[in-house]
């Protein structure tokens, strides 16, 4: 049988803050996006946008876009990954998104808002579970599952709004130093 475990934000300054907000009732979903996003591009120094900008997640998103059907997607995905060190979870966030965007279609889904959705997803339920129930935050676990979903619905539709990437690694790159900077701000009323 397999463990799973679920291993809290570090203490740091950047982390307090996100965890002072995160399953607040009191406080909008794009402010606790926005906290998440901060103390998730400050973590590791600057790991994140490291890790997101390699050129393996440009590789996927390419995929994305190539009409494969989703297991030949995927194939071609860990073929590449498996000559990649040194990345980490975003290995696995680039596949679920890869995964996503395939079985519903590249004109149903973008890639880059289907990636940082998995990633601000994942922050966010490590720590979340952690202030259900509390005083002023979500009440109840189905309250944390529907903020959760909010929350990555929000980053979908504002890094779908950013457009698409260029080609190649450096375009990619850029664009998930745009998306980063524009998840840490306050989002714009429309």
């Amino acid at each position: 049988m397999g463990t799973s475990r679920n291993d809290p934000s570090p203490p740091t300054p950047s982390w307090k803050t996100a965890l002072a907000v995160l399953g607040r009732t009191d406080v909008s979903v794009d402010m606790q996006v926005r906290e998440v996003c901060r103390a998730a591009a400050q973590d590791r120094h600057a790991g994140l946008g490291r890790d997101l900008s390699h050129p393996l997640l440009a590789t996927a998103w390419e995929l994305s876009r190539q009409g494969l059907s989703a297991q030949r997607a995927l194939e071609t995905y860990d073929d590449a990954a498996l000559h990649v060190a040194n990345v980490g979870l975003a290995v696995e966030f680039g596949r679920r998104a890869l995964a996503r965007c395939t079985l519903q279609g590249p004109a149903t889904t973008s890639f880059p808002a289907e990636l940082f959705s998995e990633v601000i997803g994942y922050y966010v339920a490590r720590d979340l579970p952690t202030v259900v129930a509390a005083k002023g935050r979500v009440s109840a676990v189905s309250d944390a599952i529907q903020l959760k979903s909010s929350i990555r619905n929000l980053v979908r539709s504002r890094v779908s709004d950013l457009g698409e990437p260029s080609k190649g690694p450096a375009g990619w790159k850029t664009f998930v130093a745009k998306v980063t900077d524009a998840l840490q701000k306050k989002e714009a009323h429309r």
